[in-house]
């Protein structure tokens, strides 16, 4: 059964702030209070500016008359969050200096990548629940940090926006529904009482892509778009025979040489053959095609440093009409025996590159077994790619 939030021992509120540091305190207020679970968590990271930062500090974290330790206390929370400088993220220039403020186009692609890796970060530890807050900071800080979420989130995540009553949305001094009376004075000389404020949370639903994306590699918010985008409009394989690699949406997978012979073999295959690209290693022919296409692509068939070595090998499989003619031939079930390990072994190691690469994202690119059985023999090949997914750079013909 799957966990919900409040059930992880790691729970994490995230959000950006910006000249309103009320937020982080509005947001703990409402997720103490959500229902049908509340959700209190057990640390809060910030990002913000260098600007963002020195308000944050000044009202939420100082020590006699910071905003959170009052809110702690009012909730019965002392000691039970972590929250100190070292929680606020201050998003730097790349040059390492500190911004001020997030204005220029440079400085908003800085403030992505941030955003990006702190979500990436967070979402990577399976004892984490996060929660995203879009309330504070800029408009695009708020937009970068949803999206960011969408890309990562697993299904223990969550994203809102809080929402206050409107006598004290615009009031400085407001920073949570206390427990007894607080009054508070307007600018306008009017008096309000900070326990009858009225603080909620808007659950934002979104999609999660987690699953279109492999989030190993440390990348850029606009690498990462675009490759979601490149996912999310069909896979696409890119055989690129000159450079004797593969794109496989986008990202570049090396492998042996045995083994891209072989993936690249299958992948043409599909592309000249559709649907009747499948191999059964019994088939002789299949077996020479793959020497071809290693020949070809290689110059020698060298394995280990010895020439001729995958010649002999596919030479040892192959089922002579001598053996055909004799069903219980030693040595044809040897050669079958043999054929069978020896492709199975290529895509085993194959997909296992795949699998390192490019994640949860690999299905389906990975070289898989036909549902048709002959015997305890099975067919190779793809289920889930299809001809036009299929471009190849500098094809040798096999």
């Amino acid at each position: 059964m799957k966990k919900l939030p409040h059930e992880y021992p790691r729970r994490v509120l995230v959000a950006v702030t910006g000249l309103s540091p009320q937020i982080v305190t509005e947001t703990l207020y409402a997720l103490i209070h959500q229902k049908p679970y509340r959700f209190v968590p057990t640390e809060l990271r910030l990002v913000t500016t260098q600007e963002g930062a020195n308000l944050a500090t000044e009202t939420l974290l100082a020590p006699e008359t910071g905003k959170f330790s009052q809110f702690c206390k009012e909730y019965d929370l002392s000691g039970k969050i972590r929250f100190d400088a070292e929680s606020i993220c201050v998003i730097k220039s790349e040059a390492g200096e500190y911004l001020d403020d997030i204005r220029a186009p440079e400085d908003n692609v800085i403030a992505a990548d941030m955003i990006t890796n702190t979500l990436r970060e967070l979402t990577s530890d399976p004892t984490c629940a996060v929660h995203v807050s879009i309330a504070g900071g800029r408009k695009t800080m708020g937009f970068y940090i949803g999206y960011a979420l969408s890309i990562f989130a697993r299904l223990q995540d969550r994203l809102s926006h809080v929402l206050v009553s409107k006598e004290f949305e615009t009031q400085k001094e407001f920073f949570f529904p206390t427990t007894r009376s607080t009054l508070l004075t307007t600018k306008n000389g009017r008096t309000l009482d900070a326990s009858r404020a009225l603080v909620t949370l808007a659950d934002i639903p979104f999609i999660r892509m987690r699953n279109n994306l492999s989030i190993k590699t440390t990348t850029t918010y606009k690498d990462i778009v675009e490759r979601l985008n490149m996912a999310m409009s069909g896979p696409k394989v890119l055989l690129d025979e000159i450079k004797r690699t593969v794109f496989l949406n986008g990202i570049m997978v090396e492998l042996k040489p045995q083994h891209f012979a072989y993936y690249a073999w299958l992948i043409k295959r599909l592309k000249n053959m559709g649907d009747d690209h499948w191999f059964h290693w019994k088939d002789n022919d299949s077996k020479r095609e793959y020497s071809d296409c290693y020949q070809k692509l290689f110059g020698d068939p060298l394995f280990s440093g010895r020439a001729g070595q995958i010649e002999e090998s596919i030479a040892e499989m192959e089922i002579t009409e001598e053996m055909t003619q004799n069903e219980n031939s030693i040595n044809r079930e040897k050669a079958l025996e043999k054929s069978r390990k020896y492709f199975e072994g290529l895509k085993s190691a194959t997909n296992k590159v795949l699998k390192e690469i490019l994640g949860e994202t690999v299905e389906p690119f990975m070289v898989e077994l036909s549902p048709e059985k002959i015997g305890h023999y099975r067919y190779q090949g793809f289920r889930q790619l299809m001809p036009e997914h299929i471009e190849i750079l500098g094809d040798k013909q096999t």
